[in-house]
């Protein structure tokens, strides 16, 4: 029998270790988060549910603001990365607008890392949230872009792209809320209906969107 290499997927590095080992720290931290709240979890609790001692979250956070930190930046790492596809279609403005939310919101059900940690908002403080409030208007930013050149193109009815962004994203962001895997539509399934019906809800011609 061949014995697995170091460094292989069988038998991982260091640093593969590491990051399998921050992967489980943040799906273990965010769904605390999301289940009592920050200020309701303590680093103990997380420790507990990972079967580790506190002193060894802390080779990997400082604290737990800091864990919080790094998971709203995980969050937009996803956010602008669905964004990104989006504005890259060659399509026109309201099929790049709901390429853009598609994968957004599919980012939003794939693990609970990937949240935005809506509820959260107020918990950080300081030069980090600072850094996360200007993402979040840069990421929201974008999207009123591609609404105004779905007007401009006229495939989006003419309409307040920042309160258009509001009512979409607002929709989006729910998902994070009552989205559970193993439910009655897988998160591709949630992503693709909903991004179809918010379409719509823009599209100069609605019956491009069929609903679903």
């Amino acid at each position: 029998m061949a014995i697995p290499r170091q460094g292989s997927p069988a038998f991982p590095n260091r640093a593969a270790q590491r990051e399998l080992k921050l992967e489980a720290l943040y799906e273990c931290a965010a769904s605390a988060f999301t289940e009592k709240g920050f200020h309701g979890t303590s680093l103990d609790d997380i420790a507990a549910a990972l079967g580790v001692s506190k002193p060894a979250l802390y080779r990997y956070v400082p604290n737990k603001q800091a864990l919080l930190y790094r998971l709203h930046c995980l969050s937009l790492d996803a956010a602008e990365a669905a964004v990104t596809e989006g504005e890259a279609s060659p399509a026109d403005g309201i099929e790049r607008l709901r390429i853009a939310l598609h994968l957004y919101i599919r980012s939003l059900t794939a693990s609970s890392s990937a949240c935005l940690v809506l509820m959260e908002e107020g918990a950080m403080s300081g030069a980090e949230n600072e850094a996360i409030l200007a993402r979040r208007r840069a990421f929201e930013g974008r999207f009123r872009r591609l609404v105004r050149d779905g007007i401009a193109d006229g495939s989006i009815t003419p309409c307040d792209p920042k309160l258009a962004v509001f009512s979409v994203l607002g929709a989006g962001n729910w998902v994070s809320r009552w989205f559970r895997s193993g439910g009655g539509r897988s998160g591709e399934e949630v992503a693709r209906a909903m991004s179809l019906q918010l379409a719509r809800g823009l599209a100069s011609v609605p019956s491009r969107y069929p609903l679903e």
